[in-house]
């Protein structure tokens, strides 16, 4: 059967027009009567109307129900929360999900005879529905919850009643100019029927049954099975090389992407604990596992292992380290034979317990063990036998003073210098000491030392000379008060008296000059120079010169220094300062600056 009011409007009926009632007398049974036979509206009126909720437990009515004469019947709202909208059952309900619109429905201030009821929405549009009073019918705003609904006119009471269904709520029964004791039966909410939807409808603001819409969730990157993590801008990002997969009944996560990328697991330890990896047995109520645990810190070393490419192919096999890379810390494992089982037994000089060898050492017999390590010590009271100079040793039982070889035969002692080979030493006063290689013409009383084979080899009346190097000096005759130290250093020097010169080939051209002091490996002056300060590498000096530093070249009367560090600190722009030192009169380093210009 339609809704009353989807029926057409007849503006002006007549006697003979149909009208579907409710018979009161008949067990209200639905019958149909003329209206030329409805009774005058004098004849009659409403002693009584009440209002009853069924199932709808988010109203309340007070007050007078039913009115039967003079009284007011209030209807309210109960329960609910913030978040919580009513459904199309009269119930309180929080929809499911997130997002979506928050409304609330209130009674505005009374204007004429109408109380306006606002749906609030937070963000959307608002809405208002009207409640107008009627014949003998009051609208009270109590507050913004509360209408009270009154009626008046005394116990004449309400002459006749009418209500139609609405699209949302409903009554029992629908009366039409009702007299007499009238009633609306059960009011719900059952003229959408909600349930007809799998999801929950709800009243919204445009006074319809909609199903709540949200924000949709966020499509997940990439594709199926890859994990999702913070791409850095609070938005989610996925990769082929993260992928989570089930392999038959292995639940399986794959790191890498065999294509183009290496996968690499990285599990780090705390400030005081290394990085573990567990794998677990198969029993989850009583788990074990065995556990890869990182290195210690205190080594210092990060190394790599790699397995090896085939199989072990049998059994008894134990991984063995094959090669070592140090270039990139790695060690490669190849697959080995478990040794075999091998029985040991201790030879002279060891002892066996168990598996470790250790030795049998006579006690001060030599043999002593240091720090773990075999050694020798050689003042053990028990050695025996007398070791040849063959073998390295002496040949002799005793020895007293100097030491003197004899070939194969034992050392002896008490031998003089003048017994030594390549050695000759003059006892008289101002004696020369030749070491090495003695001049081919000695002469006494000449206060000389040389050191070296070939040092002054053919000097015969120089005196006051110190040799020290091989062919040091090597053509010097009669020159004097020179110091001459280094391989091959001055080897054309042959009058030339009162230098210093060191160094390996140093003064190489010098023949006949004095007072020099020439130092640094190849350092040299011309034949003849006196008086020349020469220090550096490969400097070259002259006359009355001074040449500093590494191939410095200076000429007569020249001051030459090799490559210096120019200060400029705290002192004007574009100006250079050459550092110096000197003692003052307290004995202190005072730091001085020579003013240069570039």
């Amino acid at each position: 059967m339609a809704i009353i009011y989807t029926y057409p409007v007849k503006t002006n009926p007549v006697g003979d027009d149909l009208i579907l009632i409710s018979d009161s007398a008949d067990s209200r049974k639905t019958k149909q009567v003329k209206v030329s036979s409805l009774p005058s509206s004098s004849g009659g009126s409403v002693s009584s109307v009440g209002l009853s909720l069924s199932n709808l437990a988010a109203f309340s009515v007070t007050g007078d129900n039913p009115v039967t004469g003079s009284g007011t019947i209030t209807l309210g709202t109960t329960g609910g929360s913030t978040g919580q909208y009513l459904d199309y059952q009269g119930n309180w309900s929080t929809p499911s999900g997130s997002g979506g619109d928050t409304y609330t429905l209130q009674a505005e201030t009374k204007s004429s005879n109408s109380v306006p009821l606002k749906l609030d929405a937070a963000t959307g549009t608002d809405s208002t529905v009207n409640l107008t009073e009627g014949s003998n019918i009051t609208l009270t705003r109590n507050s913004a919850n509360e209408i009270t609904i009154a009626a008046t006119g005394g116990n004449a009471g309400v002459s006749s009643f009418t209500n139609a269904n609405g699209t949302y709520i409903s009554a029992g029964t629908e009366n039409t100019a009702a007299i007499n004791a009238v009633t609306m039966g059960t009011i719900d909410l059952s003229a959408v029927d909600g349930t007809s939807d799998t999801t929950t409808r709800f009243l919204s603001k445009d006074n319809t049954w909609d199903v709540p819409s949200y924000t949709a969730a966020t499509t997940a990157a990439g594709s199926s099975g890859q994990v999702q993590y913070n791409d850095g801008s609070n938005g989610f990002t996925a990769s082929a090389g993260l992928v989570y997969s089930t392999q038959g009944s292995l639940n399986t996560l794959t790191v890498g992407n065999q294509g183009s990328t290496p996968g690499v697991i990285s599990i780090k330890g705390s400030d005081t604990t290394v990085g573990r990896l567990r794998l677990y047995c198969p029993d989850n109520s009583a788990p074990h596992y065995f556990e890869l645990m990182g290195p210690d810190h205190s080594g210092a070393a990060t190394y790599s292992v790699q397995v090896p490419e085939a199989n072990p192919g049998g059994t008894e096999k134990i991984l063995s380290v094959s090669t070592w890379n140090a270039g990139t810390s790695k060690a490669d494992l190849a697959w080995v034979n478990l040794p075999s089982s091998t029985t040991y037994s201790a030879g002279d000089g060891l002892d066996l317990t168990g598996t470790t060898f250790s030795t049998d050492l006579k006690a001060n017999g030599g043999l002593v063990i240091e720090s773990t390590e075999l050694a020798v010590d050689l003042s053990a009271s028990s050695i025996t036998g007398t070791l040849t100079v063959g073998d390295g040793g002496t040949g002799a039982t005793t020895l007293t003073g100097l030491l003197k070889g004899n070939g194969a035969g034992a050392i002896t002692g008490g031998a003089g210098l003048n017994d030594l080979s390549d050695a000759s030493f003059a006892a008289t006063a101002n004696g020369s000491l030749y070491v090495g290689q003695i001049s081919s013409a000695p002469a006494t009383g000449l206060s000389n030392v040389t050191l070296g084979g070939g040092a002054g080899k053919v000097m015969s009346s120089g005196t006051d000379n110190t040799l020290i190097g091989s062919d040091s000096a090597s053509l010097l005759t009669v020159a004097s008060h020179n110091v001459i130290v280094g391989s091959d250093s001055a080897a054309a020097i042959t009058e030339g008296g009162d230098n210093v010169l060191i160094g390996s080939d140093v003064a190489a051209t010098l023949t006949t000059g004095t007072d020099n002091v020439i130092i640094g490996k190849g350092a040299d002056v011309s034949a003849g120079t006196v008086r020349s300060v020469v220090i550096g590498e490969g400097a070259t000096g002259n006359n009355e010169s001074i040449a500093i530093g590494q191939g410095v070249t200076v000429s007569n009367n020249e001051l030459g220094i090799g490559e210096i560090t120019l200060n400029t600190t705290g002192y004007e722009d574009q100006t250079y300062y050459l550092p110096i030192k000197i003692k003052n009169s307290s004995g202190n380093m005072v730091q001085y600056y020579i003013k240069l210009w570039t």
